[in-house]
């Protein structure tokens, strides 16, 4: 037998949600913190090894902790920590593949640096997620974090390579972060113990179901340790493979995916309670069992220790003697976010505006402003937290537990976005104080905007015929078009639009607002436009060519700018899909073939169960909109109960942009739904970002992490200059759709995009249902150079910032 000391890495998993309501695990988690130091203090006088310690998991409730703690719970907070056996490690809380640079940096900055100093935080936690962002893991590295302790949950997931194992992951050029790759989380607990939770997941209130004391987990009897030892040699055996691990299973060990080989003398294993694994509190007789094993000269010894303490251990071990990979880590759990996609696209659209607030074409911020930010970002960062809902979000999704979790989750996005639109009133107004019968525009990116601009004709307050720009002089007509009125009795049903849920007001009403354009709009800058009332001699018209061809619906299939050489457009741009299971039970179908170990079983299993059911396709309306050339096409698929995509085509800026609208029909029912594009003149996998960090999917990722699907910022570029913007979702596939596939390398062209829309095949944690109106807005332009690619997309994906101050002197208001 090689591992020759056990170290038991204690902690409390931190789910916000999932057991109980988030604002009950929080103040848990606060709580926590006192006991985990009465407890390192109480047991000073226990032998080494067996004295209580505990691994703080998350900086959130330390942050919370520390602005409600006394003096004298301060006192004996670092009298813990001093001793070594109360550790604090560095991010705030696990998270979800979708944060981004602003976000990390917000994440590793939770609490006040004197208080991270006194904590000499070295280690962070990801456990549950089945991933990690080598952008975030480089802002840890920067503040000093040199160990990263990982244990991915195997549900739906799965470990880049067998467990547990330990490797140097280069995370930059010159940086890289020691990982403990563990079994899952909580092994160490089978490693000793059976099972002792029973029934659901008890939520806090329900005192039906008790937490285990001394004597139920982890005894101390005679006996108890005796089956303990038993337990622990077998967990050894297949640990280091001279057992089958199918065997070992049968005996109550836990099914972590461990493959055996493992050859180290010093092994780490986590430990949770087994009240409800998670959220559960810090377990004090764990002292006493570690003390009567090592009195007994068990083997392996046991020591309880911290993250860090544990994660030295192995490295004094390995020496230099530690492999090391490098790429972006691929969360195998990203696609359960894409069961909001509604919640998604604000959070993503809270975190364009907060980059906009920071603005320098706005001046600097004022204090109150700043603090504004800094809690707006909090909420969007607090959103992609990795807990969305209950445990019952499928077995019950209509509970008290489920729905008030998931309306507290969704309340950190819509706070988000809403803070960011009002910070950037604040911000923009007092701007626009001085000015009158004006229409000012800011273009707050580092890149130029072509944009056509449409305003309601109610904040008009005139009879205006054009206006004119004053930086430039150029003059543009305006052209008044049909929309929404607001509160106004329909005169017949022609007025109620194919989006009208309600058929109450009107929204198909002529003269309802204004438009002009395309107005060009450089960098980091504002043009102000006069209204006037007669019509202007220039109409500010663009006479860019574009060569348009379509299918036999009429909707484009190629679309080409002669001046880029390439098209935009060749072939498939934005064909709705979904892929569907088979059986009376289809999420036990989906889970069956995504656990089957065997690759080509799998792919047989795919063949067999699961079917693509593609959308129909009206016909196809073309409509000139300033200088946009449009196409409107209405779509069917049995998911939905309305469907339409419309691609706008401007050819002052060679760019096209996709509008895909839905109303998803409610369903529990399980079903993945893509849309599908090609990238023409390249065959190659593009590059993609995430957290602002540039890789190649399967060239540039960790070895064995996720390729079923890809989190990014949005934006893909290949290698023919091809570029296309994912604005409100962006969860994408190459290849093939690739459900429940864990494919080891792309299967299918390269350039065949699947955006994943919408996934509900989680049966916990994730959403079941999500109906109603959706939109995803898509950008795509033939020639932007790499460099560009960010720029690109912050430039597309934001609308100019307007300030109409008109009417001035206006009686007759139009």
């Amino acid at each position: 037998m090689a591992i020759k000391t056990i170290s038991i890495v204690h902690h409390v998993h931190t789910d916000f949600g999932y057991t109980d309501h988030p604002q009950r695990t929080k103040k848990e988690h606060v709580k926590y913190i006192d006991m985990a130091a009465d407890y390192v203090l109480k047991s000073s006088d226990y032998p080494e090894g067996a004295k209580f310690a505990w691994t703080q998991e998350q900086l959130y409730p330390v942050r919370q902790w520390w602005h409600r703690a006394s003096d004298k719970q301060k006192e004996k907070f670092f009298a813990a920590v001093n001793t070594g056996r109360l550790e604090i490690t560095g991010t705030a809380f696990n998270v979800t593949a979708f944060l981004d640079k602003d976000e990390w940096d917000r994440v590793m900055n939770w609490i006040p640096d004197e208080l991270w100093d006194k904590c000499s935080i070295r280690s962070v936690m990801q456990i549950d997620v089945n991933g990690m962002h080598t952008y975030g893991m480089e802002a840890a590295y920067d503040k000093g974090v040199r160990n990263l302790f990982i244990g991915p949950n195997s549900y739906y997931g799965a470990p880049p390579m067998p467990t547990p194992t330990a490797f140097n992951w280069k995370i930059a050029p010159d940086k890289n972060m020691f990982v403990w790759l563990n079994s899952s989380y909580n092994n160490g607990t089978f490693m000793f113990n059976k099972n002792w939770r029973e029934g659901p997941v008890p939520d806090y209130s329900d005192m039906r179901y008790r937490k285990p004391e001394a004597g139920d987990i982890w005894a101390c009897d005679d006996a108890s340790l005796e089956e303990a030892h038993r337990l622990c040699l077998q967990n050894i055996a297949m640990i280091e493979g001279t057992v089958d691990a199918e065997v070992a299973e049968t005996d109550g060990f836990t099914k972590n995916r461990v493959f055996g080989g493992y050859e180290l003398s010093v092994l780490p294993v986590s430990v949770t309670s087994q009240w409800r694994v998670d959220n559960d509190p810090p377990f004090y007789p764990l002292v006493d069992f570690v003390k009567a094993w090592n009195e007994k000269g068990y083997e392996p010894r046991l020591v309880l220790a911290t993250a860090t303490q544990a994660m030295e251990m192995v490295k004094e071990e390995l020496g230099d003697n530690i492999k090391t990979y490098s790429g972006e880590w691929i969360d195998w759990w990203a696609n359960g976010n894409a069961s909001a996609p509604v919640e998604m696209s604000i959070n993503r659209e809270a975190k364009r505006l907060l980059k906009v607030a920071k603005s320098p074409v706005f001046g600097p911020m004022t204090e109150e402003q700043k603090k504004d930010y800094t809690e707006a970002l909090e909420n969007v960062c607090m959103y992609d937290e990795h807990c969305f809902s209950s445990w019952q979000s499928v077995s019950n999704p209509y509970s008290f537990a489920n729905i008030s979790q998931v309306a507290e989750k969704n309340i950190y996005t819509y706070r988000a976005l809403d803070s960011a639109k009002c910070l950037i009133a604040d911000r923009v107004r007092p701007l626009a104080d001085a000015e009158k019968n004006k229409i000012i525009i800011w273009n707050p990116t580092e890149f130029s905007m072509c944009r056509t601009i449409e305003l309601p004709l109610g904040c008009m307050r005139g009879n205006y015929r054009s206006v004119i720009c004053e930086e430039t002089g150029e003059s543009f007509t305006l052209e008044y078009i049909d929309g929404i009125a607001n509160f106004l009795r329909p005169a017949s049903e022609s007025e109620f639009g194919e989006e009208n849920v309600s058929h109450t007001f009107s929204d198909k009403c002529e003269r309802q607002a204004v438009r002009f354009g395309s107005v060009v709009i450089p960098p980091q800058s504002c043009l102000h436009f006069i209204p006037k009332e007669d019509e202007c001699e220039n109409s500010g018209k663009l006479n860019e060519e574009v060569q348009i061809e379509v299918d036999s619906s009429g909707w484009p299939c190629k679309v080409e700018f002669p001046r880029d050489g390439a098209p935009v457009i060749d072939g498939i741009f934005g064909d709705l899909l979904s892929v569907e299971a088979d059986g009376f039970s289809p999420r036990w179908t989906l889970k069956d073939i995504f656990e089957n170990d065997n690759a080509e079983e799998r792919k047989a299993l795919r063949k067999e169960h699961l079917k693509e059911v593609r959308a129909v396709y009206g016909p196809t309306r073309r409509i000139q909109a300033g200088d946009e050339i449009r196409f409107e096409q209405l779509i069917m698929h049995r998911s939905i109960k309305f469907g339409k995509r419309i691609l706008s085509i401007n050819p002052a800026v060679s760019h096209v942009k996709l509008e895909f609208r839905m109303n998803r029909i409610s369903s529990f029912e399980p079903s993945v739904m893509f849309l599908e594009f090609e990238a023409p003149g390249s065959r190659n996998l593009p590059h993609v970002s995430n957290a602002g960090k540039l890789f190649i999917p399967e060239k540039e990722q960790l070895p064995g992490s996720c390729m079923d699907f890809y989190a990014i910022d949005g934006w893909m570029h290949y290698d023919s200059n091809w570029f296309m913007n994912c604005r409100d979702n962006a969860l994408v596939t190459f290849g093939n759709t690739s459900v429940v596939s864990r494919k080891t390398e792309t299967e299918g062209p390269a350039n065949d995009i699947y955006v994943r829309l919408y996934d509900n095949i989680w049966d916990t944690n994730f959403g079941a249902n999500a109906s109603g109106q959706m939109s995803f807005t898509f950008q795509a332009q033939a020639d932007v150079a790499l460099d560009d690619a960010k720029e690109v997309a912050e430039a597309i994906s934001v609308d100019p910032i307007i300030v109409v101050k008109t009417g001035y002197g206006q009686k007759n208001a139009q």
